[in-house]
């Protein structure tokens, strides 16, 4: 792969390839009128490029970020038999959720037991249609 220097201005040909890599579709005037924009917006990216930043430290936020969320302890929680009561439905210790069809607001399709969406494929063994509580 080449390196373009910025002496030089893009050409159609590589407004055209970046046009073919991001699927658009481009007339020949276009071709011309983002040539020119693109070279600016190269240009700025290149004069940007240039800052002396040796004394900026390396950061993942523009501004300071502090953990607002609490720590991570184990506490009760309500007993199983509680939960399960306020359940509209149970069983074996387990919500019982009703079955879900293809059809019903997914446009997907069962394979191995799981539902999968459109142009995927099930990352699961078996999918269950009940869940576990925690003992």
């Amino acid at each position: 792969m080449s390196t373009l220097s910025r002496k030089d201005p893009l050409t159609r040909q590589e407004v055209a390839h970046l046009a073919r890599l991001a699927r658009l579709a481009v007339t020949e005037e276009e071709l011309d009128l983002f040539a020119g924009q693109l070279d600016a917006v190269l240009d700025a990216v290149a004069t940007v490029g240039q800052a002396d930043v040796s004394d900026v430290p390396p950061t993942t936020h523009a501004v300071p970020m502090t953990n607002v969320m609490r720590p991570d302890v184990v506490r009760p929680s309500l007993p199983r038999d509680v939960v399960l009561a306020a359940a509209p439905a149970a069983e074996e210790g387990r919500f019982r959720v009703p079955r879900w069809e293809a059809g019903e607001g997914f446009a997907g399709t069962r394979r191995g037991g799981c539902w999968s969406a459109p142009g995927t494929r099930c990352l699961h063994r078996k999918a269950s249609r009940r869940t576990s509580l925690p003992s």
